[in-house]
């Protein structure tokens, strides 16, 4: 690799070439899983997403140590500063500055095993609280969002109405798309039956109409999905809710 761009660095150079590690690229591969529509239908499994995102944190502290890197600058041994398109292996858990393209990214030192699993377990349930899985609210927040477990119920019944009434209005949507694909289908049968190849205008119309209806179907999927983790949190809810109140009556 040339090192041109490091002309006049006061910082030490060497030449050995690192190796590079999977890890990043793996966890980058399940991230675009995980958005992807087959899992995310009215039937995907809340662990199977869990683990998804669990796995991907795993393996972004797993990998941290091996980002690929045009340059390092580290400490040495000594204290000293140094750039190098590698890095002691002993020296990583020190922590490191990695460059690519003049852009820089600091990996910070690594943590005692038990600050890296504390630390993994709040980046997960973060991740997991942003995707709207179910999760356990504190007592603090549940009595900020409900009065009582009525409000709770009360609550639940306005959100799933509404996703319902959303979900309806897509499939609407994609049967009226579905009825404009056979209405281009037809003219291009009969540009067909007359002996003419379909026109650029029917093929660029069914090409957009496609795209539509794929669009459409992971819209529906999504909202189906946001059903199901609105009625895990609703029941989790509930269920600490009426702990908490121990079966007292609703005031209205």
């Amino acid at each position: 690799m040339s090192l041109a761009g490091c002309a006049g660095s006061s910082l030490p150079i060497h030449a050995s070439r690192p190796t590079f590690d999977a890890s990043e690229r793996l966890c980058q591969q399940l991230t675009y899983v995980a958005n992807l529509p087959a899992l995310i239908d009215s039937t995907a499994s809340l662990k199977t997403l869990l683990a998804l995102l669990l796995g991907c944190f795993g393996l972004s502290v797993a990998g941290a140590q091996t980002i690929s890197c045009e340059l390092y600058r580290y400490k040495n041994a000594n204290g000293v500063t140094e750039l190098s398109n590698s890095i002691p292996p002993e020296l990583v858990d020190r922590g490191y500055t990695c460059i690519n393209r003049g852009r820089e990214i600091v990996v910070p030192p690594k943590l005692p095993p038990n600050e890296q699993e504390r630390d993994r377990d709040e980046e997960a349930e973060k991740a997991a609280k942003e995707a709207g899985v179910p999760h356990e609210r504190t007592d603090e927040e549940l009595e900020k969002l409900y009065a009582s477990p009525c409000d709770v119920e009360a609550s639940r019944t306005r959100k799933i109405l509404s996703i319902e009434a959303a979900i309806k209005s897509t499939k609407a949507n994609l049967q009226g798309l579905k009825l404009k694909k056979q209405d281009f289908e037809e003219e291009a049968a009969e540009r067909e039956r007359a002996g003419l190849s379909p026109s650029a205008d029917i093929l660029q119309n069914l090409e957009s109409v496609d795209a539509q209806i794929i669009e459409t179907n992971n819209d529906i999927a999504k909202r189906q999905l946001e059903k199901q983790h609105t009625l895990g949190q609703f029941e989790l809810d509930l269920a600490r809710m009426n702990a908490l109140h121990r079966g007292r009556p609703c005031s209205h």
